[in-house]
């Protein structure tokens, strides 16, 4: 993709690399994220619909949730998107995305993402859990999951819904509180946990502060 210059024997392109990639463990072993299974999602998405990824996700997300700026992807050198980061957007349109998980699905009266799959990332079955309890993930996401492309934390109004990217860009989705933050960042490491967990509290203080701000209003209400 450009990141770093090429190096001998360096496959050509993204889909001749992941064809080079190994299992790191049975199906129902312990949780291990790997962007590579994002990659070979949105190649799947390709190969069952005919139609590249960039415009799959303009179609069906990016254009009914109603984005007011066009998103850009990295691609390959033989120009094939990478779904699993590089891709840039408007701070107010990824708002828009967070709002609509918050909706249950819906942007602006239409159905984007069925309210039964996010039911099932919210309430997963019990081995999705216990996958993810038996990692290093538990001590920095105590009592999350992972699910269909979201991490997964405990809120106190129920489960929040977050994207994480590198270097501390995040959306944070609480349904419980109606709240969505949305965090663009330049750290100066892809991870930093500390950051992370200090990030997740300033996130989670903002939906108690608009969940109680909420619930003054309703009392004041004649």
């Amino acid at each position: 993709m450009g990141w770093r210059p090429m190096q001998p024997g360096d496959p050509q392109g993204a889909y001749p690399y992941l064809l080079t990639l190994g299992s790191a463990g049975p199906h129902g072993s312990d949780f291990s994220y790997r962007s590579a299974d994002s990659d070979m999602l949105g190649w799947a998405c390709e190969r069952a619909s005919g139609i590249r990824i960039a415009d799959l996700v303009s179609a069906l997300v990016w254009q009914p949730i109603g984005a007011e700026a066009d998103a850009d992807i990295t691609c390959d050198p033989l120009g094939s998107a990478i779904p699993d980061g590089g891709i840039s957007a408007t701070a107010r349109d990824l708002a828009r995305f967070g709002q609509m998980l918050v909706d249950d699905g819906v942007a602006r009266g239409q159905v984007v993402v069925p309210e039964a799959w996010l039911a099932d990332v919210r309430s997963p079955e019990p081995g999705v859990r216990d996958a993810f309890a038996r990692t290093d993930n538990e001590p920095v996401l105590p009592g999350g999951w992972y699910r269909s492309q979201f991490w997964v934390i405990p809120g106190p109004g129920g489960p929040v819904l977050v994207c994480l990217g590198i270097h501390g860009q995040l959306i944070y989705a609480d349904r419980a509180s109606r709240t969505v933050v949305v965090k663009m960042s330049t750290w100066p490491d892809a991870q930093n946990t500390a950051y992370l967990l200090d990030t997740l509290g300033a996130c989670a203080a903002v939906a108690d502060w608009m969940s109680r701000t909420a619930a003054r209003g309703a009392e004041a209400a004649p």
